[in-house]
């Protein structure tokens, strides 16, 4: 299955909010923190829902919060808002992994085509006699 990728768009936060995070966050040693945050919180949100399809609001919608709470938490300050939040998230998605909701499609792994020729059969190719 393919993750979606997710801008800093897909987070909601003002500019200025944003760029305070990214900041705050400069001297981590992590080339693009906000990214990052964005990227494991998506990989999160996969290994709860891999069992599903998920339509792409929903994957937003859950890893939006989760990704918020990881930045605010490496700067070290944290709304209650921002915990409400995410404990929300990962509450919908311990149901999802438990099978809970009966409105999501499940997910279709798809045909892997052959990549290697087809084998040869019998012992040895035939001898050309003149």
């Amino acid at each position: 299955m393919q993750l979606p990728v997710f801008a800093e768009t897909d987070l909601a936060l003002s500019q200025d909010k944003l760029a305070q995070l990214s900041r705050a966050l400069g001297n981590t040693g992590v080339a693009d923190p906000v990214q990052r945050a964005i990227q494991e919180a998506t990989e999160t949100v996969a290994s709860y829902t891999r069992a599903y399809d998920l339509p792409m609001d929903r994957w937003r919608r859950l890893m939006r919060p989760l990704a918020i709470y990881a930045l605010y938490a490496a700067v070290g300050e944290m709304p209650e808002a921002v915990k409400d939040a995410a404990k929300i998230a990962r509450d919908e998605l311990q149901a999802i992994k438990d099978h809970e909701f009966r409105d999501l499609t499940p997910a279709i792994s798809p045909v892997q085509p052959l990549t290697s020729p087809p084998g040869l059969w019998g012992s040895k190719p035939k001898l050309e006699t003149r």
